[in-house]
């Protein structure tokens, strides 16, 4: 469940607006700890950072790699494709 553009013009409020998605449809409060933003931007980490969720950066976009990592996210990986890894680092 996530929350995008279409919910709100100001990416800094996305995160609470997810959280209350999650809440209202399944009954779920989570901690800051157990939320991750999923991005390929800096704009994500910044999203990440404002509610203060942890932030998976993924080299699929236009910066690169070393471009992300220089940002200091929670964790970095050049694209998804290691689904194994990815669950194990995003799953609670």
């Amino acid at each position: 469940m996530g929350a995008y553009g279409s919910d709100h013009a100001d990416r800094n409020e996305l995160v609470p607006i997810a959280m209350a998605k999650v809440e209202q449809a399944r009954g779920l409060r989570y901690k800051p700890d157990d939320v991750w933003v999923v991005g390929d931007a800096p704009n994500d980490l910044a999203c990440a950072r404002a509610a203060g969720v942890r932030c998976l950066l993924v080299a699929t976009g236009r910066p690169t790699f070393d471009e992300l990592e220089a940002l200091h996210p929670d964790a970095i990986r050049h694209d998804l494709s290691d689904v194994d890894d990815i669950y194990g680092l995003l799953a609670p």
